[in-house]
């Protein structure tokens, strides 16, 4: 968890601020200044009771939902990258999941993945996530590499991937 003390009213551990407020949290990182120095990310709490997240997508590729057929990203407001400029004000959205939903983070680097060739690209990646949707989270994330990986052997940037599926029950 990163900590910062030199601005004023922050606490030296943000760990309590991302728990409750994942926006506010982010609001509280030090301005670098610069597009080439700030963060993209994706702040998010998981409701593990009643299937909600509530998401701050700051800069980071939209996050993928994998729902009765269908692999497409979420429609969340686009946000500046965090720390780009220190008076960002950053807002909160709710996704309501569904039993059996999926929820698949990229960054960039996936869908850049062949650059300056044709990129992996958003239609490769759904029709990966619809083919890999049977399979466990871990060995989706296995996959989506694996193909990526092949797809373009010389990357020029990291390629991670999260996935988590929703059950509807705690």
């Amino acid at each position: 968890m990163r900590r910062h003390a030199g601005r004023p009213g922050c606490s030296n551990d943000l760990t309590p601020c991302v728990v409750r407020h994942p926006a506010r949290c982010l609001e509280r990182l030090p301005s670098r200044g610069s597009s080439s120095s700030a963060a993209h990310t994706c702040q998010d709490i998981w409701d593990l009771t009643a299937g909600q997240l509530e998401i701050v997508n700051a800069g980071h590729p939209q996050p993928w939902r994998v729902r009765d057929g269908h692999a497409e990203p979420l429609e969340l407001d686009a946000q500046l990258p965090a720390g780009m400029f220190e008076s960002t004000a950053y807002r909160t959205q709710t996704v309501q999941l569904k039993a059996a939903d999926r929820l698949v983070l990229v960054t960039d680097g996936v869908l850049e993945a062949g650059a300056p060739g044709p990129e992996f690209g958003y239609d490769r990646l759904s029709g990966l996530l619809l083919a890999t949707a049977h399979l466990t989270p871990h060995q989706c994330v296995a996959e989506v590499l694996h193909t990526v990986r092949s797809y373009a052997p010389r990357m020029h940037d990291d390629a991670t991937v999260v996935c988590l599926d929703w059950r509807g029950d705690p």
